[in-house]
């Protein structure tokens, strides 16, 4: 009788075992082999190991449920070493990592990063996984900046998406080697923007629509989507510049520029169809340096910073800073609202007795009062010009009357066209070499006060652009119908279409016992009853093609 007991003990031990597997993984080694493996065995140590950024490798001694909120941060490249093993994050978790780190292990038995909540990678981060039937990342939602990922071996994968629903991967290059391999896998529509995908088997195999948004894949994927986009310096910056007092110093001018750019060089990538919004996108940007003292305009080079492998072209540009003097009324800036413009002034015009905002639609040959263009208005910060007509180019000037800021200001050019090509800087002078040209040659002629019906009288107080600032709007693929987003920034949103599978993923193989239990599971059948009632035996596998089963996951 002792013996029979000691048999369903030692049965219920190895059913608990298997089920405690974290997310359905078997392990295929001992206890004994894994206490020989040194490195970190928790998400804690992985983290502090991590944190300390002291680059080199870190390797990992077994399995690790990432249950911490707090993120990895690193400056100095670091190789985490899983192994045989992975790194797995529960439901309501983002594992986030900034830096320059790669993961990198055989990812057979599970992958090297698997994923019920969701990762946020920025900064370089990648992932690569080497052996037979392989996966790098698997997972339901992501949220990164140019993360590489690559599979390599016979039927490897890079990504594998699970859920349902339609989905956006944003900026990536995914990368699978081996026969049969695929770049991407999902079980739900995918919408791949501004991504590489190269495989020798599959770029992607999806059960849904496919979208290749400012993508590119190979092989070539028959049936996708494609969206061909070009980028463009987004928000005027190449036209307006910007703006500091004469004589501002270099640490006043760095300020400067990190206040208005953040280090990144920002883009609108539009489609050049004309039938999707356009796409606003950003990219680390190289330092930039500057003079002691600003004594004049000075042109700053952007040179933005995006990997080889990036989808689009994004050419260096520059970007004016003006020098602006003391009581000196200047235009800061123009930007669209919708069929106009709101110009911001540099400075609050104070004192004055009258202002006028001119207008010429011909290069400066005539000008027109903004109070001929129904509904604009001018106040002391700036103004809002109404009404005015697509595919023209537009040159403002103010001119002050009365006080110590008399005067007239620059000349600000603003081309307002439904084409990013031409609004997002494009080519001024028309010769396609997507420049910004030169002003029309000669003098302006500047207008008299006298010349328009009389300016706004404008009584001096602080004034608020902002309740004439209109939200943006145009039609798909025209001005104002960008889709703001920096990389990894991005929900997933219903990508729309026919839902057309353009390659169906194979059936899933049934499931296999472990080679270790096939001498217990006459003696398990026994207590298959009495453990599942002290264990509370459930899959860990989420459903392939529905939502991911609550409580899944590792214990």
């Amino acid at each position: 009788m002792k013996s029979v007991r000691l048999f369903l003990l030692v049965c219920l031990c190895v059913i608990g075992a298997a089920c405690a597997a974290p997310h359905g993984w078997a392990l295929e080694s001992g206890a004994s082999e894994l206490e020989e493996r040194p490195g970190c065995a928790t998400a804690r140590e992985l983290l502090e190991a991590l944190n300390r950024d002291e680059g080199g490798t870190v390797t990992v001694a077994g399995d690790i449920r990432w249950d911490l909120e707090t993120p990895v941060e690193v400056t100095r490249p670091v190789t985490v070493e899983l192994g045989d093993f992975g790194i797995f994050v529960p439901e309501e978790i983002t594992f986030r990592v900034a830096g320059p780190v790669l993961f990198t292990g055989s990812g057979t038995s599970r992958p090297l990063l698997e994923a019920e909540g969701g990762f946020s990678f920025e900064g370089g981060v990648a992932a690569e996984a080497v052996g037979e039937h392989c996966t790098a990342v698997r997972a339901y939602s992501l949220n990164w900046e140019f993360p590489e990922i690559s599979a390599r071996g016979t039927g490897a994968t890079a990504v594998d998406l699970l859920g349902d629903g339609p989905m956006e991967l944003l900026g990536g290059w995914f990368r699978a080697e081996g026969s049969g391999s695929v770049a991407v896998r999902s079980e739900r529509p995918v919408r791949l923007i501004f991504c590489r995908a190269e495989a020798e088997g599959a770029a992607v195999l999806s059960t849904g629509e496919v979208i290749l948004d400012g993508s590119r894949v190979s092989p070539e994927l028959p049936g996708a989507r494609t969206i061909q986009r070009t980028a463009v310096p987004a928000h005027r910056i190449r036209e307006n510049g910007l703006c500091a007092a004469m004589g501002t110093d270099r640490a006043g001018v760095e300020e400067l520029w990190e206040d208005s750019l953040g280090g990144r060089a920002q883009f609108y990538a539009y489609d050049t169809a004309e039938r999707e919004p356009a796409q606003l996108f950003s990219v680390p940007m190289a330092p930039v340096s500057f003079p002691e003292t600003l004594s004049g305009d000075y042109e700053a080079a952007c040179a933005p910073l995006a990997p080889e492998w990036f989808p689009l072209e994004l050419a260096p540009f520059l970007v004016t800073i003006h020098a602006v003097g003391e009581n000196q009324p200047f235009l800061m800036d123009a930007q669209d609202a919708g069929a106009g413009a709101y110009v911001r002034f540099f400075r609050e015009i104070t004192g004055a007795d009258r202002l006028t905002l001119w207008v010429s639609e011909d290069g400066g040959k005539s000008w027109r009062g903004a109070e001929e263009y129904s509904g604009s208005a001018v106040l002391s910060t700036g103004a809002q010009v109404e009404g005015l007509e697509w595919n023209r180019t537009y040159l403002f000037q103010l001119a002050v009357e009365g006080g110590p800021m008399a005067g007239r200001s620059n000349v600000l050019e603003f081309p307002l066209y439904d084409d990013y090509h031409v609004n997002g800087g494009g080519s001024r002078d028309d010769d396609d070499r997507g420049d910004l040209g030169e002003l029309p040659a000669g003098d302006f002629l500047v207008p008299p006060p006298e010349s328009s019906p009389g300016g706004k009288r404008f009584l001096p107080r602080a004034g608020d652009l902002g309740k004439f600032a209109s939200a943006q709007r145009g039609a798909p693929g025209k001005r104002g119908a960008a889709r703001h987003g920096n990389w990894g920034k991005r929900g997933g949103e219903p990508s729309g279409g026919s839902g057309l599978a353009v390659q169906a993923l194979p059936a899933p193989e049934p499931e296999k016992a472990a080679p270790a239990l096939w001498p217990f599971l006459l003696g398990g059948a026994l207590a298959l009853a009495a453990g599942a009632a002290v264990l509370g035996l459930r899959s860990h596998r989420p459903g392939r093609h529905g939502k991911r089963r609550k409580g899944g996951g590792r214990p």
